[in-house]
């Protein structure tokens, strides 16, 4: 008999991503780090659904702002299987 190598893990990773937001347009919406950030959670999420994750699953972005990542509410939930 051969030995397996199936390992599995699950936890979280936190990613830290600085803006600089800058805009003409007069609307706050456009240089608010929330509103942005939410955006840009939300283009990652469909990033990783489009590409190959063989070996990983993946089920909920939560995307807390610019409040401390992991504690409270997130600000937004991006799920995968019924939001993208």
């Amino acid at each position: 008999m051969s030995k397996s190598n199936f390992e599995a893990t699950t936890g979280s990773v936190y990613l830290e991503i600085p803006l600089m937001l800058s805009s003409e347009s007069g609307e706050t919406k456009h240089t608010d780090l929330n509103e942005q950030g939410s955006h840009l959670a939300f283009a990652i999420a469909q990033h990783l659904k489009s590409i190959s994750t063989e070996g990983a699953a993946l089920y909920e972005i939560k995307f807390w702002g610019t409040s401390i990542p992991g504690t409270g509410e997130p600000l937004r939930r991006i799920d995968f299987v019924k939001d993208l």
